[in-house]
C-alpha cells in the first residue's frame, strides 16, 4: 500500500467528534453538488448523441445511476483523504475535500455508512436500467461497472490510483468516455460506434486539465500523505504546463472533429471556445510568472472547470435544437 499504513484512512481517536448542527447542511456540503456539473454534461452529451429518439424516463434513471456512484466517489474521497485534508492549509471549494469530516461536522462512520448505501444504490439504479434499455445489456453493465470502480479506485483501496500516479487520468476517464458511453449505450447507441469514443477526446482533455490544476494549492498536503500526483511528483509548474497542454489539445481536437464532420455540433461557438483556451492560458502563465509551489487559485480553476462546457453542454443544446 503506497504511503504506509494508517495514512489512507482516519483513525477514529484521530477525528474530531461530530459537531452539533445541521445534519442536512453536513450533508450537502459533504456532496459538493457544484462538481456533479461535469458529470452531468457528460452523461447528457452520449444520451443526445444516441440515435433514435431519447427516452426521457431511462435517462433520469441512468442518471441516479451516476449520480450515486458521484456520492460513493466524494465520500470515499472525503474518508481516506482526511490525512490530506487536515493539513491542507489551501483548501477552497474547488480543492481540498468538503472539509465536513476536519470539521467534524459529520463522523467517519457517517461517512463510511453512507459511501456503502451510495455503491449499493448506484448498483441497483444501474441494475434497472440495463434492465430497461435497449441497448446491449452485458456491454451498458460493464461499462457502469468498470467506470464505478475506477472512480472509487481514485482513493479508496486496495487501488488508490491517486497514491500510484494514475488520478489524473482516472478522473478524466470516468467524466468522459465513462459516463458518455454510459448515456450513449443505455439510449440503444452501440460502443462499436465511434461517435462516443469521439466525442469524449475534448472532453476527456478539458477534464484533465481541470483537475492537474486543482492539484496546485494542495501539493504540500497531497506530498504529506504519500499522493503521487504530477503536481507532488513533477511540481506545480510541470503541472500547469500539462493543464496548458491538455486545453489546447482539447480545442484542437474538437475543431478537428468537427471538420471531418463526426460531430458537427462540436464546431459551435468554436471561437468562443478558443477564446476560453486563450483565457486560461494567460491566468495559467501568470500563475507561473508569479508563484511558486500551492497556492489557491480559484480564479484559474472556476475557468478550467467552465471550459468543459463548450465540449458537452453547448454540443447538446445544438443537438437538441437541430
Amino acid at each position: 500500500m503506497p504511503g504506509g499504513k494508517g495514512l489512507h484512512e482516519p483513525p477514529p481517536s484521530a477525528c474530531p467528534a461530530p459537531a452539533p448542527g445541521s445534519k442536512l447542511r453536513a450533508w450537502c456540503k459533504a456532496l459538493r453538488l457544484h462538481f456533479r456539473l461535469l458529470s452531468w454534461m457528460g452523461y447528457t452529451l452520449g444520451a443526445v448523441l444516441a440515435p433514435g429518439s431519447m427516452s426521457p424516463a431511462l435517462y433520469v434513471i441512468g442518471y441516479l445511476a451516476v449520480f450515486a456512484m458521484e456520492t460513493a466517489t466524494v465520500l470515499t474521497n472525503d474518508y481516506f483523504d482526511y490525512p490530506s485534508d487536515r493539513v491542507n492549509r489551501h483548501f477552497s471549494a474547488f480543492s481540498g475535500g468538503s472539509r465536513v469530516l476536519v470539521e467534524g461536522r459529520l463522523g467517519a462512520g457517517e461517512i463510511l455508512r453512507g459511501a456503502v448505501v451510495s455503491v449499493a444504490l448506484a448498483l441497483a439504479v444501474a441494475a434497472l436500467a440495463v434492465a430497461a434499455s435497449p441497448g446491449a445489456a452485458a456491454v451498458s453493465a460493464a461499462v457502469i461497472v468498470v467506470t464505478l470502480v475506477l472512480a472509487l479506485g481514485y482513493t479508496t483501496p486496495p487501488l488508490m490510483l491517486a497514491y500510484r500516479g494514475l488520478g489524473e487520468p482516472t478522473v478524466a476517464l470516468v467524466l468522459s468516455a465513462g459516463v458518455v458511453l454510459w448515456g450513449y449505450l443505455l439510449q440503444g447507441g452501440s460502443v462499436a460506434m465511434p461517435t462516443p469514443w469521439a466525442s469524449s477526446l475534448p472532453l476527456g482533455m478539458a477534464v484533465l486539465a481541470a483537475i492537474l490544476l486543482a492539484e496546485i494549492p494542495d501539493r504540500d498536503a497531497d506530498r504529506g500523505a504519500g499522493k503521487r500526483t504530477v503536481a507532488v511528483t513533477y511540481g506545480t509548474h510541470t503541472a500547469a504546463v500539462l493543464a496548458l497542454l491538455a486545453i489546447w489539445l482539447a480545442a484542437a481536437s474538437a475543431l478537428l472533429l468537427q471538420a471531418q464532420a463526426l460531430i458537427p455540433e462540436l464546431g459551435r461557438l468554436r471561437y468562443a471556445a478558443v477564446a476560453h483556451a486563450a483565457l486560461l492560458s494567460v491566468l495559467i502563465l501568470r500563475y507561473r510568472r508569479r508563484h511558486q509551489g500551492a497556492i489557491r487559485i480559484d480564479m484559474l480553476l472556476a475557468a478550467a472547470l467552465a471550459y468543459a462546457v463548450w465540449f458537452s453542454l453547448v454540443p447538446v443544446v445544438s443537438l437538441l435544437l437541430r
